[in-house]
């Protein structure tokens, strides 16, 4: 296994994974726009994990100037338990700081109560203070 940056041409291949572990994601279309985005604004904090030419786990880190993110953690269901995510948080993190990061936080989908302890595990608190709004534009 290897962990290496995410490049553009990964997309069809991380969506592909993403969608056998994630039933929060976007349209295929629409999730590449995103992606994309994130890869032109910070294409240094987007990894992810291969064994044997497959992509096995990815994270999707950004970066506002101030503080960093996860905007998108998933590891292949039968590579679950072993550390990979841990190691690409870990990683992430690392990165981060190197920015000078101070606060980085993760967004959990509401319904996905069962990733809590493990961000718990890695000093990851819940902000009781801040709500998250959002609005189509």
């Amino acid at each position: 296994m290897h962990t290496r940056q995410v490049r553009l041409e990964d997309f069809d291949a991380l969506y592909a994974m993403w969608q056998t572990v994630c039933d929060q994601l976007y349209p295929f279309e629409e999730e590449k726009i995103r992606f994309e985005a994130m890869m032109q604004l910070h294409p240094d904090l987007c990894l992810l994990v291969e064994d044997a030419g497959r992509i096995v786990g990815s994270i999707l880190g950004a970066f506002d100037g101030r503080n960093g993110s996860i905007h998108r953690l998933i590891v292949a269901s039968d590579y679950q338990q072993k550390g990979l995510g841990k190691m690409l948080v870990l990683e992430l993190e690392k990165l981060l700081k190197a920015k000078g990061v101070k606060k980085f936080t993760a967004q959990v989908h509401a319904q996905n109560t069962l990733v809590l302890p493990f961000y718990e595990k890695l000093g990851f608190s819940e902000m009781s203070y801040v709500r998250t709004l959002y609005k189509d534009i």
